[in-house]
């Protein structure tokens, strides 16, 4: 009670202020139907929601993958030191360790070619809905004018 008294902001309810339905409801423009811009907005809502789970699956299976990565570059890694500390000569551990490095060279530049593909091929996916959408939104725009030019 005494936030109140010092001060009043704390008991004011913005909500009856600004209240967006309220306010365009006192909006009327001839020919201008309203419902068909909220309903346009709803569908962007929704088009924005399916892309984000989609990121965020990409981004899952993105973790996923990497925490395989890890786990296949350690078990790599045992074995070739296992291999390189029971080989007789240092030639050998020598050629073992220069095999080893190639294949993780060539291991990494795959993984990264791979990483690279999958988030292009969800970017353009993502880029493919937003350009439909914004289609159907000019279809819609286009579908009120002619209905207003027509009124």
């Amino acid at each position: 009670m005494l936030k109140s008294a010092i001060n009043p902001i704390y008991e004011a309810d913005f909500s009856k202020l600004m209240n967006p339905s309220k306010m365009m409801s006192s909006l009327i423009m001839p020919g201008f139907n309203m419902n068909v811009l909220i309903d346009m907005q709803r569908k962007n809502m929704e088009m924005l929601t399916t892309i984000n789970h989609a990121v965020i699956e990409n981004l899952q299976s993105f973790a996923q993958r990497q925490t395989e990565l890890v786990q296949h570059i350690f078990e790599e890694a045992t074995s070739t030191m296992n291999t390189m500390i029971s080989a007789a000569t240092s030639e050998e551990k020598v050629a073992c360790q220069a095999e080893a490095s190639k294949k993780m060279v060539e291991q990494c530049m795959t993984n990264v070619r791979d990483t690279a593909e999958a988030f292009t091929k969800c970017n353009n996916q993502a880029m493919e809905t937003v350009n439909a959408r914004m289609g159907d939104n000019l279809v819609e725009l286009r579908g009120m004018t002619k209905t207003r030019t027509a009124a």
